[in-house]
């Protein structure tokens, strides 16, 4: 749920973000059209100029796409403890949804239950820079 732009309040969703969990592992089986990655440094959440354009430039797209839904999922490293990565990648994903929602005009009921899935579902071993990135 949508706070007037502002971060989410995630630990009130756990069960739906452990549904989530479940179904990210299948996204297969969704019609994806289209995924933007955002890079954050170690240990941050801040958003780039960079990814900041990238970020407006999916959303017009998908704006143009009827029907479409956007999927926000934060991830990070394995650096850091558990507890901190997953608080981590709930503000990475919050910090993307309000950009895009506060600077690129894309409406909050087009936006599915956004999650953070701190270094789970992972597609690198993390044991070098560029598998961490």
């Amino acid at each position: 749920m949508i706070h007037n732009g502002t971060s989410q309040r995630f630990e009130e969703q756990s069960a739906a973000t452990e549904a989530l969990r479940g179904r990210v592992g299948d996204i297969d089986k969704f019609n994806v059209k289209s995924t933007t990655n955002v890079h954050f440094d170690t240990g941050k959440a801040e958003l780039s100029a960079e990814d900041k354009t990238g970020l407006c430039t999916a959303g017009s797209a998908a704006q143009a796409t009827e029907n479409a839904l956007m999927l926000v999922v934060g991830y990070t490293d394995s650096t850091g403890g558990e507890d901190f990565n997953e608080q981590l990648s709930e503000k990475r994903a919050a910090r993307v949804i309000d950009y895009l929602q506060q600077n690129c005009g894309w409406k909050p009921y087009r936006m599915l239950t956004p999650t953070g899935m701190a270094k789970a579902n992972r597609l690198a071993s993390n044991e070098t820079p560029e598998d961490k990135a």
